[in-house]
């Protein structure tokens, strides 16, 4: 097995590129990480979550009863922590430095074979949208759930959307099914819209 010293993780539920990286984030150092190098499929399964290793590979890289491992292919890395069963519990990024580092060292190993279990056969499940669009979709629907009742400001908002007047009802319904497709200069439009109206409400 081989080993990796003193990475910078920033463990959370889905995948945060390093430069989304808050300062709010609470991020570790983990003294000494299991590496393994892997195909770009076996990658792909792992940043989405949806691999399952067996009990030998879990034990191995088992380090004061914490399941973590640094998984590399030659051009990217990622470090996963698994709970007791072998499933995803966490994952996070690395910084630019130790990515780089990682991966210039992956480079001259041979991929590892293991096995594992599909555990979800939905691939290319990971958002698109970086961190402060996701949050901003989240404001936005915070902020017309407050308005919803409101046809006059809904009315309004509608028509700098669709860049025409309501036809159809309900209005609210419609803006949010719109909203979760695609982020586009509209989201941001709108996000402040209702900042500015919440602004005027306070």
């Amino acid at each position: 097995m081989k080993y990796a010293y003193n990475i910078i993780v920033n463990f959370k539920n889905e995948l945060i590129n390093f430069y989304e990286w808050e300062k709010t984030d609470k991020t570790k150092t983990i003294k000494k990480l299991p590496l393994i190098k892997i195909t770009e499929d076996i990658f792909s399964k792992i940043i989405n979550k949806n691999i399952k290793i067996n009990k030998t590979l879990l034990e191995n890289i088992k380090i004061e009863n914490q399941y973590n491992c640094l998984f590399a292919t030659d051009y990217d890395s990622v470090c996963v922590n698994f709970n007791e069963k072998g499933e995803i519990k966490k994952i996070s990024k690395l910084s630019l430095e130790d990515d780089s580092e990682i991966n210039e060292y992956a480079y001259k190993l041979k991929p590892f074979a293991f096995e594992y279990k599909i555990t979800n056969n939905n691939e290319n499940t990971i958002s698109t949208l970086t961190r402060n669009e996701k949050n901003k979709i989240k404001i936005i629907k915070k902020e017309l759930e407050k308005i919803k009742n409101n046809n006059e400001i809904l009315n309004y908002i509608y028509k700098e959307w669709f860049d025409e007047k309501n036809k159809d009802k309900p209005t609210y319904n419609k803006l949010i099914n719109e909203i979760d497709n695609e982020y586009t200069k509209k989201h941001e439009q709108l996000y402040e819209i209702l900042k500015l109206l919440s602004y005027k409400n306070v």
